[in-house]
C-alpha cells in the first residue's frame, strides 16, 4: 500500500495515456451501472447494456493499435509478420506448438494484414466468451465487470494466444454445463493445440467428480493454499524432469535467481481465493440445477492445485492460476442479490483492475 500512491501519481502524470484513461472511464461506468442494476433490477435494460459494453470490447479488441499491450511489440507484431497466409503457402502447421492458433491467424491473414489478423482472432474470441457469459449468468453486468480485470486485460488484451485457448476452454465448459460431455471433453482435450496452458483443461472433469460437495472443495482450496505458503510443494528439479523442453527457459531463470524475489503467492490471488471461500461457505449462489456452479468450482480447485504444483516456477504458477480461475465469473454472475455480495464482487473487480492497470500499467497507450 505504501507504494500504491506513488505508482498512481506516476501513472496519472504520464503522457499519451488516452487508451488507459479511456478504459478507466469505461470500467468505472460499467461498475456504477452494475451497482445500479443489482440494487434496482431491470432485466431487459441490463441485457441491452450488457451487449452495448460487450460490443465496445469486441470492436476495441479488433481495431485497437498494435503496441498498447505489453506483449504486442515483443511478440505478436513479430509473429504477425512471420506467419505465412494460408492462401500463399498452404502450411497448416507452421510451428511446433500452439499450431491451431497460428493456423487460424494464417487463414485470417489471407484476407487482411498480419497484425489485423491477430487482433481479429482475439476479437472473435472475446465475442464467444461474452456470449457464454451472457447465457450462463443472471447478473450479467456484474459478471461483465469482473470479466474485464479477471480475464480480458490479462488474456484477450495481452496474452492473445492464451486468450484464444481460454475461449476454447469456455466452449468446452459450456458444453459440459449443457450435459454434452463428449463434445465438452473433446474441446478440452484439444485445447493444448491453441496454447500450452490449455493442456490441463480436461482436469475439470475429474475435479468435478472429486469436489461435488462444496465443503470438500473449500477444504481442498484451503489445504493447497496453506501448502503453498509452507512451501510443501514439488521442487523445481522434480518439475524440470517432467518436461525438460518446456522447462528450459524457466530453468535458466531459476538458476539466475529470478524467482527468489517473487512473492510465494500473489496477494491478488489470495484475495480471489478468499472471495471464492466466502461465496461457497455462506451459500451465496443462486443456481437452479447447480451444474454451472459445480464445474466452475471444479475449475477453481484445479487452478489452486496447479498453483501449488507449479509453485517453484512463479511464471507458470500465476499464469495457470489465472487461466483456470477464469470460470469464477460464472459464480459472480449467479450470486444471490444482496449488498454484501454486491460490494464483495465489485470490490474484488476494482482491486484487480487497480493492480493491473494503475500499478502495473497493462495498457501502455
Amino acid at each position: 500500500m505504501s507504494q500504491f500512491l506513488p505508482d498512481l501519481i506516476n501513472f496519472s502524470g504520464h503522457t499519451g495515456g488516452i487508451y488507459s484513461w479511456g478504459f478507466i472511464y469505461f470500467f468505472s461506468l460499467l461498475t456504477a451501472l452494475s451497482f445500479l442494476f443489482t440494487v434496482r433490477a431491470n432485466t431487459q435494460l441490463e441485457k441491452y447494456l450488457f451487449w452495448v459494453f460487450s460490443c465496445i470490447l469486441v470492436i476495441f479488441s479488433a481495431l485497437r493499435p498494435m503496441g498498447i499491450a505489453r506483449d504486442d511489440l515483443a511478440a505478436y507484431r513479430w509473429w504477425a509478420s512471420e506467419i505465412c497466409p494460408l492462401t500463399e503457402c498452404f502450411r497448416p502447421m507452421q510451428y511446433s506448438r500452439d499450431w491451431a492458433w497460428y493456423f487460424l491467424v494464417s487463414i485470417l491473414k489471407s484476407f487482411m494484414p498480419g497484425e489485423r489478423a491477430v487482433l481479429a482472432l482475439s476479437s472473435i474470441g472475446v465475442f464467444i466468451q461474452l456470449l457464454i457469459v451472457y447465457r450462463l449468468c443472471r447478473q450479467k453486468l456484474l459478471a461483465l465487470t469482473l470479466f474485464i480485470p479477471l480475464i480480458y486485460l490479462y488474456y484477450d488484451f495481452t496474452l492473445l494466444r492464451g486468450g484464444v485457448a481460454l475461449t476454447a476452454f469456455f466452449v468446452g465448459f459450456y458444453f459440459l454445463t449443457r450435459s454434452q460431455k463428449i463434445m465438452g471433453a473433446s474441446v478440452l482435450l484439444g485445447n493444448y493445440l491453441f496454447h500450452s496452458q490449455g493442456i490441463f483443461s480436461i482436469g475439470i472433469i475429474p475435479f468435478h467428480r472429486i469436489v461435488k460437495n462444496k465443503y470438500l472443495a473449500i477444504t481442498a482450496i484451503i489445504i493447497f493454499t496453506i501448502f503453498i505458503y509452507l512451501q510443501w510443494t514439488p521442487s523445481f528439479e522434480q518439475l524440470s524432469i517432467l518436461s525438460k523442453n518446456e522447462s528450459a527457459a524457466y530453468w535458466e531463470q531459476y538458476q539466475l535467481g529470478l524467482f527468489s524475489s517473487e512473492r510465494i503467492f500473489p496477494l491478488a490471488h489470495l484475495l480471489t481465493i478468499g472471495y471464492v471461500i466466502f461465496i461457497l461457505f455462506f451459500d451465496q449462489l443462486h443456481l437452479e440445477n447447480g451444474t454451472t456452479e459445480k464445474y466452475a468450482i471444479a475449475s477453481i480447485c484445479l487452478a489452486v492445485f496447479l498453483a501449488w504444483f507449479f509453485a517453484p516456477i512463479h511464471a507458470a504458477q500465476t499464469r495457470l492460476f489465472d487461466f483456470y480461475v477464469a470460470p469464477l465469473v460464472f459464480l459472480a454472475g449467479n450470486l444471490k442479490l444482496n449488498k454484501i455480495n454486491l460490494f464483495a464482487t465489485l470490490g474484488l473487480a476494482v482491486l484487480l483492475y487497480a493492480r493491473m492497470e494503475l500499478i502495473h500499467n497493462w495498457i501502455l497507450g
